[in-house]
């Protein structure tokens, strides 16, 4: 989180959660479940979304606190994590692709 949380208490204020009303069922998935996870306050997801050009994941991510931070980011649905470090307010964006074979890659704000 910032200093003091505000960025991320903003935008908790600012993005009313997506609830789904679901009853039980059958089906492979668990009630429960997380599409991505991040290890760290100061570490929030700006953007997750389709790539341009495929089926990739594009997820963009930005440090809050003006400190560097080492972080883990987690897709359980995808098998794959991401670890890396951001500088004091960094900005970054990453192409995730379904094939586990294809490494993540970082790539700049318009995909390349």
């Amino acid at each position: 989180m910032g200093r003091d949380g505000t960025i991320k208490r903003a935008q908790e204020l600012i993005q009313r959660p997506v609830s789904v009303i679901e009853t039980y069922h059958n089906g492979a998935l668990p009630q429960i479940n997380s599409f991505l996870s991040v290890d760290k306050d100061n570490v929030i997801v700006g953007a997750m979304k389709n790539s341009e050009d495929g089926d990739d994941l594009i997820i963009r991510l930005y440090e809050t606190s003006k400190v560097a931070t080492d972080a883990t980011i987690t897709l359980p649905q995808w098998g794959r994590t991401i670890k890396t470090t951001f500088g004091p307010c960094e900005i970054k964006t990453f192409r995730v692709s379904k094939d586990a074979s294809v490494p993540v890659c970082e790539v700049n704000m318009i995909e390349w």
